[in-house]
């Protein structure tokens, strides 16, 4: 997280990079070795972070039978504040960086915070376009946000204080 948003004010900005190495055992071990870069911007409306929105844009590269591919990966998603912690949340995903091709795709579920820093996520999800179209998937997952900004002032929510 380089910034964070400010409700009903400036939008945040993320920066995320990831790999995924071909080894191991199983169906989900890639077919070569991928790396992925993204930015992010998440809009805040609502004091109480009531709707949040984002956009993603990004970059792909997978090196899969002596080839290298490359791609271009961008999302649209909401998350809307149903009670204390507990969220809605949903996404439009156009470009996977594990799979060249593979199109676009959509997603929603859920999502508990824990904490500012800590969250737990489920989605089910399903393709529009590309690879991707025939595929429905279910996923869950833990996220724990590590922040660069050098203030470590937190109001009782959990928000920054500035």
């Amino acid at each position: 997280m380089l910034r964070d948003y400010e409700p009903n004010g400036l939008p945040g900005i993320t920066f995320a990079v990831g790999s995924d190495m071909p080894w191991g055992k199983g169906a989900y071990v890639a077919g070569g070795y991928n790396a992925f870069v993204f930015s992010s911007l998440t809009q805040c409306f609502g004091t109480d972070e009531q709707l949040l929105i984002h956009a993603n844009i990004g970059g792909t590269y997978l090196k899969e039978d002596g080839k290298n591919l490359t791609g271009l990966v961008f999302g649209f998603g909401t998350q809307i504040k149903v009670y204390k912690g507990f969220h809605l949340i949903g996404e439009i995903v156009n470009g996977d960086p594990y799979e060249h091709g593979a199109g676009s795709i959509y997603q929603f579920g859920i999502r508990q915070f824990v904490s500012d820093k800590f969250q737990i996520d489920c989605a089910l999800g399903s393709g529009i376009s590309g690879n991707a179209r025939a595929s429905t998937w279910f996923t869950a997952g833990i996220r724990y946000v590590l922040s660069f900004n050098k203030s470590n002032n937190f109001a009782p929510n959990g928000r920054r204080i500035d």
